[in-house]
């Protein structure tokens, strides 16, 4: 399961705090669950991308390649101050 989120709602999710609710994209970094069709799936990890920023996962452009088992996905990331979008191809660990 893919989708973007703040990194406070981490912390609060595993305390059993109310999560809060996002304000502004640009605040955002890529989550995602591993699933196992059995259950609730347990702990989020962020999708890792550039350090120190955040990491915007535009997942409604993304493609799955089935053959190749990888689904590539439009990254927004901030550099000083600049915007950019850059591909990144994920693939399940």
């Amino acid at each position: 399961m893919l989708f973007n989120d703040i990194e406070a709602n981490q912390k609060k999710m595993k305390s059993g705090k109310r999560v809060t609710t996002i304000q502004t994209l640009g605040a955002c970094n890529g989550y995602y669950y591993k699933t196992s069709g059995k259950g609730i799936p347990e702990g989020k990890k962020v999708i890792e991308g550039e350090k120190k920023e955040k990491n915007l996962m535009l997942f409604s452009i993304g493609h799955y390649d089935a053959a190749n088992n990888e689904y590539i996905v439009l990254n927004r990331i901030v550099k000083n101050r600049k915007k950019g979008v850059v591909l990144m191809w994920l693939q399940p660990e």
